[in-house]
C-alpha cells in the first residue's frame, strides 16, 4: 500500500483533511502537488491482516481469495516549505485456488500468461520501499518520489511456480505559480518491470501440460508443452499535467498520460521472444474543492481510457534450436473507458470533535476485448454506483469511535460474448474461465461494507488506532465473498 492509500483509508486518523484529500486523489501522482496533499504531518507504525474468501470462484484466475498480513510504517512530513514523505512495508500471504494463471502480477500482463489446469495455492511474499519529496520557494515549486515493489511467489506441491517480481517506479517534475493561489505543474514519470518464472515438476508420475495463454481462452498451440522458464520485461514512460490551488480550495485540473510496453520470452529456447504487448491510457479529472469552517464539499469529473494491444511473433523451423521470427500478427485488443462523477461532503461542526461525511461516486465502464482468429469478443458495459457515511465522534478527552456503511452496485446493459470455434481449438477448462469471467462482469453485482475504529490518545503526540472492516459481496451463479480486514497502528 502507498502512502496516499494508507492515509486516505485511515480516515478518522484527520478526518476533516484526508477525506477532502481523496477526491483529488489523481493529482497527487505528481510529486509537485503532493506537499499540497495535507496541511499537517502524519506518522504511523502498524500491522494488518486481511482474509478474503469466495464460496466459488468469480475469476478462476484470480483463485477463491487471498489471506495476508503484513507490517507497514507511512510518513508524511512537513518542515518549513519542505515536505518529505515515504512508506515501507512488508506482506505475506497466500492466494487461494488460482487456476489457468501461474504468473503474477496477471493484471498488469495479461493476455499473455502461462497456465495449466491443475493450479493450486500460491504463496507469497511482498516488499516495498518509497520516499519523496517536495518543496516550493517564491514563483516555483519541485519535487521527486521513487518507489520500489519486489515479490516472490511460489507453491510446494506440482506444478512449483517461482516468480521473482520487481516494480521500480520514479516520478520527478517542476511547477510555476500562475496566480496567487493556483499553480501549474508538470511532471515525468517513469516504470521499470520485471518478472522472471520458472516451473518445476517433482513427480514421478508425469508433468502438467503448461499453456501459453493469448487471449479470450486461446493459446499459443505450437509452443503448448514447452517454455517452463520465461520472463516478462517492460518499460513505461508518463507524464502529468496539473493545475492546483496550493491552499486546497478551488478548482483542481489533472492530466495523466502514459504508455506501456513489456515482452514475454521464453528463456529455454533461446530466449524466444513470444509476443509483446502496448498500453495507452489517460487519465483526466477536473475537482472544485471547498472547504469550509463548519461544512466542505467537493464535486469531481473524470475520464479514464486506455488502449492495449497485443502482437504474436510467428516463427519458423528451429536451426541450431533459434527459431528465426518471420512476421509480427496484431491479435489481442483491449479497449476500455470510463466517465465518473463524485461528490464529497463533510461536516465538523467547531470543537466539539463531531465528524460526519458522505461521499457518492457514479460511473460508466465501457470494455471492449477482441481476439482476431479465431473471431472472437467480449463486450461489457456496466453502471456502478458507490456510496459511504461516516460519522466520528469523541467519547471523553482520550477516545475517539469511527462508524461507516457503504454499499456499491453494478448494473450491467448491452453485454455480449462470442467465442467462435471456441470448444475445438481450445482446451475446455480455458473456455469455462473466459464464461465464467463472463458471466461475472456481465451481471448484477453488490456490495455491502461496515468499518468501525477506536482511537485512544496516549499523549499530545501519541495515539493508539484499532481499524476493522467488513465486505460482503455477491455475484451470480450463487458466488458470494465474504472479506475482513483488521489493523492497528500507533499514530504520532
Amino acid at each position: 500500500m502507498d502512502l496516499i492509500s494508507a492515509i486516505l483509508l485511515s480516515v478518522s486518523v484527520m478526518p476533516a483533511d484526508s477525506a477532502m484529500a481523496s477526491i483529488a486523489s489523481p493529482a497527487y501522482r505528481n510529486p509537485v502537488v503532493n506537499q499540497w496533499m495535507l496541511p499537517r504531518s502524519h506518522n504511523a507504525i502498524g500491522a494488518a491482516y486481511r482474509n478474503e474468501h469466495y464460496n466459488k470462484a468469480a475469476y478462476y484466475q484470480k483463485g477463491t481469495g487471498e489471506d495476508y498480513w503484513s507490517i507497514n510504517a507511512d510518513s508524511y512530513l512537513k518542515h518549513g516549505t519542505s515536505t518529505v514523505w515515504g512508506d515501507a512495508s512488508y506482506r505475506n500471504g497466500c492466494q487461494r485456488a488460482v487456476v489457468w494463471n501461474e504468473t503474477s502480477d496477471a493484471e498488469l500482463l495479461y493476455p499473455y500468461l502461462t497456465a495449466d489446469s491443475v493450479g493450486g495455492d500460491l504463496n507469497f511474499e511482498r516488499y516495498r520501499f518509497a520516499g519523496g519529496y517536495a518543496d516550493s520557494r517564491g514563483n516555483w515549486a519541485w519535487g521527486a518520489s521513487v518507489s520500489y515493489t519486489a515479490g516472490l511467489y511460489y507453491r510446494n506441491v506440482d506444478p512449483r511456480p517461482r516468480n521473482v517480481t520487481g516494480l521500480l517506479d520514479v516520478a520527478a517534475g517542476v511547477g510555476h505559480r500562475i496566480t496567487r493561489n493556483y499553480f501549474g505543474a508538470l511532471s515525468v514519470n517513469y516504470r521499470k518491470y520485471k518478472q522472471t518464472s520458472d516451473i518445476d515438476f517433482v513427480s514421478q508420475i508425469g508433468v502438467e501440460k503448461i499453456y501459453h495463454l493469448t487471449g479470450l481462452g486461446t493459446h499459443y498451440s505450437r509452443f503448448a508443452g514447452v517454455g517452463a522458464e520465461s520472463y516478462y520485461n517492460g518499460n513505461r514512460i508518463g507524464v502529468t499535467a496539473n493545475i492546483y490551488p496550493s491552499s486546497g480550495r478551488g478548482l483542481a485540473l489533472t492530466a495523466n498520460l502514459s504508455r506501456f510496453r513489456f515482452e514475454k520470452v521464453l528463456t529455454a529456447l533461446n530466449k524466444l521472444p513470444l509476443a509483446d504487448v502496448w498500453h495507452n491510457s489517460m487519465e483526466l479529472q477536473g475537482v472544485w474543492m471547498m472547504p469550509g469552517r463548519v461544512h466542505d464539499w467537493g464535486l469531481a469529473a473524470g475520464f479514464d481510457i486506455y488502449r492495449r494491444h497485443g502482437h504474436e511473433n510467428i516463427f519458423g523451423d528451429a536451426s541450431s534450436n533459434v527459431f528465426p521470427l518471420i512476421a509480427s500478427l496484431d491479435m489481442y485488443a483491449d479497449n476500455a473507458w470510463t466517465p465518473s462523477l463524485t461528490a464529497v461532503w463533510q461536516f465538523h461542526p467547531g470543537k466539539s470533535g463531531f465528524f460526519l461525511s458522505a461521499r457518492t461516486i457514479g460511473r460508466w465502464i465501457h470494455r471492449s476485448e477482441v481476439y482476431s482468429t479465431p473471431r472472437r469478443r467480449m463486450l461489457t458495459n456496466r453502471f456502478n454506483v458507490e456510496t459511504e457515511l461516516l460519522a466520528s465522534w469523541l467519547l471523553g478527552h482520550r477516545w475517539r469511535m469511527t462508524a461507516a456503511a457503504g454499499a456499491a452496485f453494478f448494473r450491467p446493459f448491452g453485454c455480449s460474448l462470442r467465442l467462435d470455434e471456441a470448444e475445438s481449438q481450445t482446451p475446455g477448462g480455458l473456455v469455462s474461465v473466459e464464461r465464467r469471467r463472463y458471466e461475472s462482469m456481465a451481471a448484477n453485482v453488490s456490495d455491502l461494507n461496515f468499518r468501525f475504529g477506536l482511537q485512544k490518545s496516549i499523549s499530545s503526540r501519541l495515539e493508539l488506532a484499532l481499524f476493522a472492516r467488513w465486505n460482503h459481496q455477491a455475484y451470480v451463479a450463487s458466488i458470494r465473498s465474504n472479506i475482513f480486514s483488521a489493523s492497528l497502528s500507533v499514530v504520532f
